[in-house]
């Protein structure tokens, strides 16, 4: 058999192979989204409507870890592909740690939420992200779901404390330049 054809069929099985395998980028760490986040809370849902073919959720707030109540809006919409979930009943007594994700530059955070981050181009996304609280391993403290950080060099979940200190620790992109200028 020919070389050059043997080579060409194998770089071609190659670039296929890449091609069909490729993922999109890695979401955010949570501290870097804490960047985007003016108002942070711990809360579970408290009651789901739907209005005009669409989902929408309200939150009972429990402890807010960064900005103020007000800021956090009555009714927040379900982003497509999260309303199968609610369906099922599965977020009753729940508990979320819920964060905004807005700036100065893009504006303020819209009222549409997604559970767990999964969306593209984060940067310049406004809305809601909840992570859903989950039990630990063996007695160990809450996770937040969708959620890793790298401990003794393996990938771990981050507790809901580690979260909390993260949030304390975070300052928001608009105040750093604030503080710069």
């Amino acid at each position: 058999m020919n070389t050059n054809l043997v080579k060409s069929l194998l770089l071609l099985c190659i670039v296929v192979c890449a091609a069909s395998s490729a993922i999109s980028a890695p979401p955010y760490p949570f501290h870097g989204l804490l960047e985007r986040s003016h108002t942070v809370f711990v809360g579970s849902i408290h009651q789901v409507t739907k209005d005009g073919g669409k989902l929408h959720l309200s939150f009972q707030v429990d402890e807010i870890l960064r900005g103020k109540k007000e800021s956090i809006p009555d009714r927040i919409a379900i982003t497509k592909g999260d309303e199968q979930s609610l369906d099922r009943d599965w977020w009753a007594d729940t508990q979320y740690v819920v964060i905004s994700q807005g700036d100065a530059h893009f504006g303020e955070a819209l009222p549409h939420i997604e559970f767990h981050q999964r969306i593209e181009g984060q940067a310049g996304w406004r809305g809601w992200i909840a992570f859903r609280v989950v039990a630990g391993e063996k007695d160990k403290e809450p996770t937040l779901k969708h959620t890793r950080q790298r401990v003794n060099h393996k990938l771990q979940g981050l507790t809901i404390s580690q979260a909390r200190e993260l949030v304390k620790q975070g300052i928001h992109k608009d105040e750093k330049r604030k503080i710069r200028n």
